[in-house]
């Protein structure tokens, strides 16, 4: 079986892209405000990964070690270089952060400690680790195969929550598992996987495909894109990634692979983390301030640079670091 789709990594690297221009260029050009739609992507992309993952894997501790040792160590080293740079190089001195806030962030699960995010792009890391405790407890609860079941069951909730909220009466509050806010992506996710690896059941998962689908739409006040695209837009980009998918389980998407994208998709999960606070309050103001450039080429000079340091974070810590991390998780519970 394949685990690694070239499709994917590229999806990974425009979803990147996506949000880093959103980031950048959000507030000066508002079409870079559908950049905000990248996270969406980044979570049908992980519904179809992770059940990927977790069907190669024969104990749920695999799953486990296999999750935390392709996230921790780029996450912690992330978190660690911007708790550094705001405690020694804040130009804007907007941020003032406690130590408490960075141990928390360390975790994954500062959104339950009480504590904000060190930086704005970690606040969908509680919603994949939920998804992944989700998937874990329907595999230790020999209830995977019924995922689809349970996720028709869950959409359908969510849909009639969305109705009686309406009314103002809703019986859901998704505060307390933020996922549920784009559980429908991830679904969709693993929805793709079953039509890629199973074509039999292929009407029904297209139909299940569409509720997945209508139930994100009816979700959209609940999630970040409501507060910079409008909900047409929300649904044209939802109607992109869709079509995106359906192209790739169909061996309709090879167009894509392009290596500078390939390239970016490789090392999305370090840009992703790390370009933020780096671009927006450390490069972009000394640029501005001390060499005199506009904007624009400030933030071009930035991405390149944020880019370049993602690659470092991928080649020396997010590789090399990952695979020491798992082996040694694998020694301590006896796998190898």
């Amino acid at each position: 079986m394949k685990n690694r789709f070239l499709e994917l990594d590229c999806l990974r690297g425009v979803a990147a892209l996506l949000v880093v221009f959103f980031h950048v260029f959000g507030d000066t050009l508002s079409i870079f405000r559908v950049g905000i739609t990248g996270v969406d992507l980044f979570f049908i992309i992980s519904g179809f990964v992770i059940f990927l993952s977790i069907s190669n894997v024969s104990k749920g501790r695999e799953f486990v070690i296999n999750r935390v040792s392709r996230l921790y160590p780029t996450y912690w080293t992330c978190v660690t270089i911007t708790f550094t740079l705001m405690c020694i190089g804040d130009i804007t001195h907007k941020h003032s952060i406690h130590i408490k806030t960075y141990l928390a962030n360390m975790t994954m699960f500062q959104y339950y400690l009480g504590k904000p995010d060190l930086d704005g792009p970690y606040w969908t890391m509680i919603i994949e680790m939920i998804f992944y405790i989700f998937i874990l407890i329907l595999f230790k609860t020999k209830l995977l195969k019924r995922v689809i079941e349970i996720g028709v069951g869950v959409n359908v909730l969510l849909i009639a929550n969305f109705f009686m909220s309406l009314k103002g009466i809703p019986f859901l509050n998704t505060h307390y598992l933020p996922m549920l806010n784009f559980f429908p992506l991830f679904i969709a996710g693993i929805v793709f996987y079953k039509i890629y690896y199973d074509q039999k059941s292929f009407l029904n998962n297209y139909l299940i495909l569409i509720i997945c689908f209508l139930t994100q739409i009816a979700l959209y006040n609940l999630t970040r894109s409501a507060g910079h695209v409008s909900h047409i837009t929300y649904i044209i980009m939802l109607v992109i990634y869709f079509t995106l998918f359906i192209l790739f389980v169909n061996q309709k998407l090879k167009l894509i692979i392009y290596k500078p994208i390939l390239f970016l998709g490789k090392i999305s999960f370090p840009i992703y983390l790390i370009h933020q606070y780096l671009l927006l309050s450390m490069i972009i103001p000394f640029l501005i301030k001390y060499c005199e450039m506009n904007y624009y080429v400030s933030a071009s000079i930035g991405i390149v640079l944020v880019i370049l340091i993602a690659s470092l974070i991928h080649r020396y810590i997010e590789v090399p670091v990952g695979h020491k991390l798992k082996s040694f998780q694998k020694k301590i519970f006896y796998l190898q």
